[in-house]
C-alpha cells in the first residue's frame, strides 16, 4: 500500500502526481518546553483503560522559554552542543489557495532557527492551491508540494505525505489556520516522551471557538465513542493536529486503510499506541474558504471505527454489499408482481416474469454496488461500466447455481425433512459469500 522512499521526496515522474520538492535548511531543536499531560493505556486492563474525565491534571500550556530567540542562527547549534531534530510538517489541502500563503508564513515564523521541511499534499484543487504553493516554494527551499491527480481524501493525503517526508518527527496540521502553526514545534518536542503527541481541544486548557451546541455535542459524542470502542488513549482522538514518530509510521504504514477525515484514530489503533502526550490548544475559526464538514463525514467516522474494531471479521464493505443484496430481493419481488399483471406473463410458473425480475435486480445491485459498496473502485459510465456489469453478471450467475445446488443438496441430504425456506437461507448465505469474494477480486479489483 504505502512504502517509505529512502528519505527522499518522490520524483515528479511518479504517475498520477506532480511534485515540487526542496531540501531542508539546518535548524536547532526546540528548547524550554514544560511538561505536559502524558496519557497511558495499560495492556490487559478491562475496558479502554482511560483516565476519567477531568483526570488529566498535569496538562499545562507549553511555550518557548522566555528570552530564547526563535530565529537563532544555525551556527549556535554547534555552540550549544545540542542534537538536531528534523521536523517534517505535512499539510493536506483542497481549495485552500486563500489560506496557504498565511499558513506558510506562520510556519516559517514558528519553525525559524530549526531544521525543518513542509510538504503540502494537494488533491488537485480547482482553486489551484498547488500552483500557489509552487510559487511560494521558489523562495523557500524547505517547502514542497505533492499534487495528487485522480485521488482525493484527507486521510489518504496525510499518509501519502507522511511516507514522503524525511524527518524523524512528523507533524500534521490543517491549512485553514484553525490549528495554530505555533503548535508544530511544541508537538514535535513531546515525541521524546511519547510515540504520538496530540493537540487537544478537550484537555485542561484546551477549548473550541464559535461552535454551535449541536456541533460540540456531536464532536464530544464521537470522541467518547472512539475512546470507549477503540480505547483511544487521548482526550481528543478526532484531532487533526498531531505529531508522530517516523518509526511508528514506518511500522504500521502497510496496515493503514485510511478513509474520511480521522486518520489519527487509525494511527493510534493500528499502532497499538499506549502513551500519548497532549498539548492543549484553542480550536480557532477558519480564516478563508468553506468548511469541509459534511454529512458524509459522520458516516465515514462510523465506518472507520467499525472497520478498525470489527473489520477483520465483518468489513463495512461486506455489510454494504448485503444491504444492496437485500434491496435486490425487494426489487425482484416487486418487478415479478408488476409483470404478472400483464396477461401474457401471468403463467402458472411465472417463468418469464421471474427471469425478467432477476435481470432487473441484477442491474440494480450492480449499479448500487458500483456507486456505494465499491465506490472508490467504481467503474465509470460507458465501456468500463458495461465490462464491469458483464463480470458481475457472470459471478452472480455462478452464485445462483451455487445457491440452487446448496439448497437442493441440503434438502436431499436430510431426506427432504429440512424446511425448504431454511435450506434456501443457507444457499443464499453461501452464494453471497461467493459473490462478494469474487466480485471483490475480479469485478472491483481495487480496495475501497
Amino acid at each position: 500500500m504505502w512504502h517509505f522512499p529512502n528519505r527522499h521526496l518522490p520524483s515528479s515522474s511518479m504517475p498520477g502526481s506532480s511534485v515540487t520538492s526542496r531540501a531542508c535548511p539546518p535548524m536547532i531543536p526546540a528548547s524550554g518546553a514544560e511538561p505536559i499531560a502524558i496519557l497511558d493505556r495499560t495492556p490487559g486492563d478491562d475496558g479502554p483503560g482511560l483516565p476519567q474525565a477531568g483526570a488529566v491534571t498535569a496538562a499545562t500550556r507549553v511555550g518557548v522559554e522566555p528570552g530564547v530567540s526563535r530565529a537563532e542562527p544555525t551556527t549556535s547549534l554547534a555552540v550549544a552542543g545540542a542534537q538536531a531534530i528534523a521536523i517534517s510538517v505535512v499539510v493536506p489541502t483542497f481549495n485552500e489557495a486563500d489560506n496557504v500563503g498565511t499558513l506558510v508564513e506562520r510556519l516559517e515564523e514558528a519553525l525559524a532557527g530549526r531544521r525543518f521541511e513542509v510538504l503540502i499534499v494537494d488533491d488537485d484543487s480547482p482553486d489551484l492551491t498547488w500552483q500557489r504553493v509552487e510559487t511560494l516554494a521558489r523562495t523557500r527551499p524547505w517547502l514542497g508540494c505533492y499534487r495528487r491527480i485522480g485521488t482525493r481524501g484527507l486521510s489518504s493525503a496525510v499518509i501519502d505525505g507522511l511516507v514522503r517526508v524525511t524527518g524523524s518527527a512528523l507533524v500534521v496540521i490543517d491549512a485553514d489556520l484553525q490549528h495554530d502553526p505555533a503548535l508544530v514545534p511544541l508537538l514535535a518536542a513531546q515525541l521524546d516522551q511519547a510515540e504520538v503527541a496530540v493537540a487537544s481541544r478537550y484537555t485542561a486548557g484546551g477549548e473550541t471557538c464559535g461552535w454551535s451546541w449541536m456541533r460540540l455535542a456531536l464532536s464530544r459524542g464521537a470522541t467518547l465513542m472512539a475512546r470507549l470502542v477503540l480505547g483511544a488513549p487521548t482526550s481528543d482522538p478526532m484531532s487533526g493536529c498531531f505529531a508522530v514518530r517516523r518509526s511508528l509510521i514506518e511500522r504500521i504504514a502497510q496496515d493503514l486503510q485510511p478513509r474520511g477525515y480521522k486518520i489519527l484514530m487509525e494511527i493510534l489503533y493500528r499502532g497499538g499506541v499506549r502513551r500519548v502526550a497532549e498539548v492543549p490548544y484553542r480550536f480557532g475559526l477558519r480564516l478563508h474558504g468553506d468548511s469541509k464538514l459534511t454529512g458524509s463525514i459522520a458516516w465515514d467516522f462510523l465506518a472507520s471505527m467499525w472497520d478498525l474494531r470489527f473489520g477483520a471479521v465483518l468489513p463495512v464493505r461486506f455489510l454494504k454489499y448485503c444491504v444492496v443484496g437485500a434491496s435486490g430481493v425487494g426489487i425482484q419481488l416487486m418487478v415479478t408482481h408488476l409483470l404478472r399483471q400483464i396477461p401474457a406473463l401471468h403463467t402458472a410458473d411465472s417463468a418469464i416474469a421471474t427471469a425478467a425480475a432477476i435481470c432487473c435486480a441484477m442491474v440494480s445491485n450492480y449499479a448500487l454496488d458500483n456507486a456505494w459498496a465499491f465506490g472508490v473502485a467504481r467503474h465509470r459510465w460507458g465501456l468500463p461500466w458495461l465490462a464491469g456489469f458483464a463480470s458481475f453478471a457472470l459471478v452472480c450467475t455462478a452464485g445462483a447455481v451455487i445457491n440452487w445446488s446448496v439448497t437442493i443438496g441440503i434438502r436431499h441430504a436430510t431426506g427432504m425433512h429440512m424446511n425448504v425456506y431454511f435450506a434456501q437461507m443457507v444457499g443464499i448465505a453461501v452464494a453471497t459469500l461467493w459473490n462478494y469474494a469474487l466480485n471483490t477480486r475480479i469485478t472491483w479489483k481495487s480496495p475501497t
